[in-house]
């Protein structure tokens, strides 16, 4: 095996894609409603890599993470892109099956 192998090399074979550190983020979008209580002022983030969305609360000085990202769903997927209803009681996303597992 080769000790000087570089796993954030994306040109560098299929464990490239396994050990890169990166969730490709795909889209951020603020959730505005009081629909679901605890979600008024949070971003729902989509993932293109093991297809998640997490919900990211930012605190009180609106430029840092309040806390950890909850991850909310996770599917097979690749999650391209969310949307919400206007009274916030329903999230669209936008899939895409094609592509890295």
């Amino acid at each position: 095996m080769d000790n000087n192998y570089n796993f954030s090399d994306h040109d560098s074979g299929k464990l490239a894609y396994i050990c890169s550190p990166t969730i490709d983020p795909s889209s951020l979008d603020m959730y505005t409603s009081n629909y679901i209580p605890g979600w008024n002022g949070t971003m729902l983030m989509t993932t293109l890599k093991a297809g998640k969305i997490f919900q990211l609360s930012i605190n009180e000085n609106g430029i840092e993470l309040a806390k950890y990202p909850v991850e909310l769903f996770h599917s097979k997927n690749r999650y391209r892109d969310l949307a919400f209803s206007p009274d916030g009681s329903t999230l669209y996303v936008i899939t895409y099956t094609s592509g890295p597992a």
